[in-house]
């Protein structure tokens, strides 16, 4: 049973026990309300296993068999490699006797790197309006938003925002949107308040490398502190977050002018005890359909500090060494033998980097070689 599996059944059972609405758990679990429903059925009549689905590790009865596969694998590479998928098909049916569904076909062309895309156009999707969260806490949106706050500057403001009463739970404004400054943000919103059960994102940051490189370790994170983290497949997805941008990019931009503002720590400042709280939270804060926070608080046994690290591993070699950055490094502590196995190297957002082994933290330094490069 894996992480995701209790996590769906520790929400399935707040749904029965009357504690969480059925629209709530179809958003913390990316599943539509009828999933839900059906799980929950399962959950009562099961318990845990229900949560698994009944044909879990079992052969699907309409599979087809390997050396069909390999017969149309030879068929598209020697005859019908430049053929889209619905003549590949249709093809295959009258010239060949052979009937696949155009899902499968489809999922064995990409097998063997042979598929030809044919031009679609693209239909709108359909939107409908979604209700706001009924407890503060449940459901932060998080994002960035580059712009000139001061002149010849641009500074990027990262934010979250609640979704049930539009409260800033955090803001501050960075040089670049990347991953620690994410955590730094996630980090305040921990501390002053607990943690939210999710956070919706948009998916560039996971998906593309260049906007937020390692967007992968502020994920890794949430996990661990049992955060859900949801993707929006639109800037529409997370319009809260969208709108309350342009407040500050109108309304902050000319007060931090009228009151010469130009250096960050002073523009920081005015925007979480002017701005924030002296503005927004007085006029533009609706109160929350329910009184009870969602906000959890913080374990005891949890080290912010550790959690909020980018981490990598590399191979330790025979002599006790590892390989980073075209350099050698010596570890001068092992805790035995551990040829072979992997150390973790931690990197924090203040520039200090560790070693650990079994969350052990180990005494390591730059060996006097360093690793030559091959000449061209």
């Amino acid at each position: 049973m894996s992480k995701r599996d209790v996590f769906e059944f520790e929400q399935i059972e707040k749904f029965l026990s009357g504690k969480q609405r059925r629209n709530e758990t179809s958003i913390l679990l990316g599943q539509t309300e009828r999933t839900v429903t059906r799980k929950a059925r399962r959950v009562e009549s099961k318990g845990l296993l229900g949560i698994k689905h009944g044909n879990t590790g079992k052969r699907p009865r309409n599979k087809k068999s390997d050396l069909l596969k390999a017969h149309v694998f030879k068929l598209i590479r020697n005859e019908y490699f430049d053929y889209n998928m619905s003549h590949l098909q249709e093809t295959l049916k009258s010239a060949n006797g052979i009937t696949v569904a155009y899902t499968t076909l489809r999922r064995w062309c990409h097998e063997i790197n042979i598929v030809k895309r044919r031009y679609r156009k693209q239909v709108p999707n359909q939107r409908k309006k979604r209700a706001r969260m009924a407890n503060e806490g449940f459901l932060l949106q998080m994002d960035g938003s580059p712009h000139f706050y001061v002149p010849c500057k641009e500074w990027v403001l990262i934010a979250a925002i609640d979704d049930a009463t539009n409260n800033i739970a955090a803001a501050e404004f960075y040089e670049t949107e990347n991953t620690f400054n994410c955590m730094d943000i996630l980090e305040q919103v921990i501390r002053s308040k607990g943690r939210p059960w999710g956070i919706y994102v948009d998916r560039a940051g996971w998906m593309g490398g260049g906007k937020r490189q390692n967007f992968s370790e502020f994920k890794r994170a949430c996990e661990e502190l049992e955060i859900e983290v949801i993707f929006a497949n639109s800037p529409q997805g997370k319009g809260r977050i969208e709108r309350w941008f342009q407040v500050p990019q109108d309304r902050l931009v000319a007060e931090l002018r009228t009151n010469k503002i130009t250096e960050m720590a002073e523009a920081n400042k005015y925007l979480k005890e002017s701005f924030i709280e002296g503005y927004w939270s007085k006029e533009k804060v609706p109160p929350a359909k329910s009184e009870t926070t969602k906000y959890r608080p913080l374990p005891a046994s949890y080290d912010l500090k550790e959690l909020f690290t980018m981490r990598y591993n590399r191979k330790i070699n025979y002599d006790n060494t590892f390989q980073w950055k075209n350099q050698i490094f010596q570890i001068l502590n092992p805790p035995g033998t551990i040829v072979n196995q992997e150390v973790e190297l931690r990197f924090y957002k203040t520039g200090e980097s560790a070693a650990y082994f079994a969350n052990r933290r180990l005494e390591v330094e730059i060996f006097s070689e360093t690793i030559k490069k091959k000449s061209s």
